[in-house]
């Protein structure tokens, strides 16, 4: 197929590769997504609560049971579970009435944009290695990548944080002037928008210029960051009269990743039902949610202080295997893939660990990981990482490639 695209024109192989990856979506779109779904996750229900005039709002206390589900009958407290920029994204799809038309209208528009990211993909490994083979690699690798399929045509912001993941790796390789400060700070606002993880690596990649002395720099992306992204702080002080930087979900995320029931549990019947007054004395529920969460955690983290530690580092190895309590992650067309990502991006990483253009990509690496240790792992916490991995592996297997060749000419070359 590589050796089809290079015969083409620059044009016709990428409006081939954009055709045949759309298409790949498309029918897993058709064939294997619930079209007739209306629920989109916290992200769908928050949206819809908006579209219908309730404000963002999520939870609500119907008949002495806490729930999340739209419900005409319910009135749902304020919300900050989650950011907000896929909720306004899901919105005006609410518009459609018909559950088939408004599904296939939003998948199709995340496939649209997973298009984007290959473009991106490219211009990323062309920057870092130079090699149009290793970019098409990398395009190719994305395009029909089981797992990125699946992530596309799946209800949640991972596509366009892809998106601004791979404009900030190509953004931070560019000189410090005011035009590309502003950008890069858009970008990590952007992400912020998207997913509250993203903080670590903004403040880590802020770290890293002010280790490189570049402070003026430092100084106006977080101004511009701040500027961009403050509105949301804001409305959620308004809101719950409390300072909510990010989300209330950090609460519950800390305790499915320290709690004595195991990693990913929620201990939602053991603890929200036995407090269900506490916590729906008022608006503020999710405060106090976030809250009793946080305190179970860090109660069980004093208390289990090696255990903890065992435990984050047993997650960071789940981080860059698999997933132990997920089945998905066990599923051929999800770790065989995975595996090659790994075994072929992990040499590269290390022979390529003084070349400047990728340390953005090791320091998002590393942020990923962090979280991971903090928090706990899902496999789409792997698909979020792995954009940062494709290049690595792209470059490996070309470099095998030329190998290859190599060895092919040489045996086939008659001595003189």
């Amino acid at each position: 197929m590589i050796a089809y695209l290079t015969s083409l024109s620059f044009r016709k192989q990428w409006l081939l590769l954009f055709i045949l990856s759309f298409a790949a979506r498309t029918l897993f779109l058709l064939l294997l997504v619930d079209l007739n779904n209306s629920h989109y996750w916290e992200y769908g229900e928050i949206s819809r609560n908006l579209f219908e005039g309730r404000g963002y709002s999520l939870f609500y206390l119907f008949n002495e049971k806490i729930d999340i589900y739209y419900k005409t009958a319910a009135h749902p407290y304020p919300s900050a579970y989650v950011p907000p920029a896929y909720v306004w994204f899901l919105t005006p799809f609410w518009f459609f009435e018909d559950n088939v038309l408004r599904n296939v209208l939003i998948l199709s528009l995340q496939n649209l944009a997973s298009l984007g990211v290959m473009w991106l993909l490219f211009k990323v490994v062309m920057q870092w290695f130079n090699s149009e083979r290793a970019a098409w690699i990398a395009a190719i690798i994305y395009g029909f990548m089981p797992e990125m399929i699946y992530s596309a045509n799946s209800f949640g912001p991972t596509v366009f944080y892809h998106l601004v993941v791979c404009g900030l790796l190509l953004q931070a390789n560019k000189p410090l002037q005011n035009k590309n400060i502003l950008i890069t700070s858009l970008l990590f606002t952007a992400g912020l928008y998207l997913r509250s993880e993203m903080i670590v690596f903004t403040v880590m990649w802020m770290c890293y210029l002010i280790g490189k002395k570049e402070f003026m720099a430092t100084v106006k992306i977080a101004l511009f960051t701040l500027l961009f992204f403050i509105p949301w702080p804001l409305r959620n002080y308004v809101v719950f009269n409390k300072v909510i930087p990010l989300t209330t979900s950090s609460g519950i995320n800390l305790y499915r990743g320290h709690n004595e029931d195991g990693t990913g549990s929620w201990g939602w019947s053991k603890h929200v039902y036995l407090h269900t007054a506490y916590l729906c004395g008022d608006d503020n529920f999710e405060v106090r949610f976030s809250s009793l969460y946080a305190d179970l955690a860090k109660a069980y983290i004093k208390e289990h202080k090696a255990e903890t530690l065992r435990s984050s580092f047993e997650k960071l190895g789940e981080l860059w295997w698999l997933p132990r309590n997920d089945q998905r992650a066990s599923h051929p067309l999800y770790a065989f893939p995975w595996a090659l990502v790994v075994l072929f991006a992990a040499p590269v990483i290390w022979l390529e660990r003084k070349n400047k253009f990728t340390y953005a990509a090791l320091i998002f690496l590393f942020s990923c990981s962090i979280v991971a240790m903090l928090f706990f792992v899902l496999p789409r916490y792997q698909t979020i990482m792995k954009i940062a991995l494709i290049p690595f592996a792209a470059f490996g297997i070309h470099s095998l490639i030329v190998v290859y060749l190599n060895r092919f000419y040489r045996s086939n070359t008659p001595d003189k």
